[in-house]
């Protein structure tokens, strides 16, 4: 990675003086840089990158609700980018605890926010051959596919009575 401008993205998306709209564009630059390309996804994993996205995944208090879906969708895009075809990171995000991290999103109310923590978990896990049969969200009604590289698997998310 040239000039390590990695590092700076990660230190701005760790910063909490900067506004949440602010950091998403920080995840968007990262996401990009790990995108199918190896070298910055080590660089990125080896600044801790992981660990920076699942700390801002997890609200201070359990009992608060995020408030900005679009830092929250790129901190997925971003750790599912970066852990895409990188079985290191991959292995990193497992012992980070990332799927209970993750999945906790799908209570966030935006259709966005859950289906990409759907997918981030659900590519995690299909690539450790931990098949994921079903997903049931009570009192929501959301139908889309995923076209996240890694499952490839058509989702349906209807209200189940």
């Amino acid at each position: 990675m040239k000039d390590g401008g990695h590092a700076y993205f990660i230190r701005f998306l760790d910063s909490l003086d900067a506004y949440p709209e602010q950091r998403a564009m920080a995840a968007f630059v990262l996401a990009v840089i790990v995108d199918g390309h190896r070298v910055g996804q080590e660089a990125c994993a080896n600044a801790g990158l992981i660990y920076v996205c699942l700390r801002h995944l997890q609200p201070e208090n359990p009992n608060d609700a995020q408030t900005e879906p679009l830092l929250l969708q790129w901190l997925c895009l971003c750790l599912g980018k970066l852990w895409e075809d990188f079985p290191e990171a991959q292995l990193l995000g497992l012992q980070s605890n990332a799927p209970e991290i993750v999945i906790c999103l799908l209570s966030e109310p935006q259709p966005e926010v859950w289906l990409l923590s759907f997918c981030v978990n659900s590519s995690l896990y299909l690539l450790h051959n931990i098949r994921v049969k079903y997903l049931i969200l009570p009192g929501q009604s959301f139908c889309c596919f995923c076209t996240w590289k890694s499952c490839g698997y058509w989702i349906s998310i209807t209200e189940w009575s």
